[in-house]
């Protein structure tokens, strides 16, 4: 009973990787969300395509940059700005530059192999941080059932 008890957390936190591959696995093809994650999801695709610039360079007819150019951009301030003609987005260029090569394996799934993975991460290091503090393995089980499968980050990722 005691091994049983000893491997709960671990169990919990293999039940947990499986739910949010499950959900990410009921994300339709490309769809990407993740709150803010529009527009640094069009630079990691612009990024992935060889394309290395930090304005987002979208590619459109002439006619469109016309429409755009006359202030009708589909992406306003606080999001977007216009700077010498360039369009940037407030968003830092570290996301997109690092989750690029990812989607240009994976396409859409591929932006979310860093967010997957750092929730991971985290549910580890509870985990040995509940482990270091000597606490009993049914509150780390509680603990993690919670972070996991009662918090929004699961559903966030």
């Amino acid at each position: 009973m005691n091994k049983l008890k000893a491997t709960a957390p671990l169990f919990i936190i293999l039940s947990g990787v499986i739910f949010s591959l499950y959900l990410r696995s009921q994300v339709p093809d490309d769809i990407y969300f993740s709150s803010d994650g529009g527009l640094k999801a069009l630079l990691a695709k612009q990024l992935s395509s060889g394309n290395l610039r930090f304005d987002l360079n979208l590619q459109v007819p002439p006619w469109v940059h016309n429409i755009w150019d006359s202030g009708l951009y589909p992406f306003e301030p606080p999001f977007s700005y216009k700077i010498s003609s360039l369009y940037y987005i407030t968003f830092p260029f570290t996301f997109p530059l690092v989750t690029a090569p990812f989607y240009a394996i994976f396409g859409y799934r591929g932006f979310y192999i860093i967010p997957l993975t750092s929730a991971w991460i985290i549910w580890l290091n509870f985990y040995r941080l509940c482990q270091s503090f000597k606490l009993d393995n049914f509150i780390i089980s509680l603990g993690l059932i919670t972070l996991i499968f009662a918090s929004p980050s699961t559903h966030y990722v």
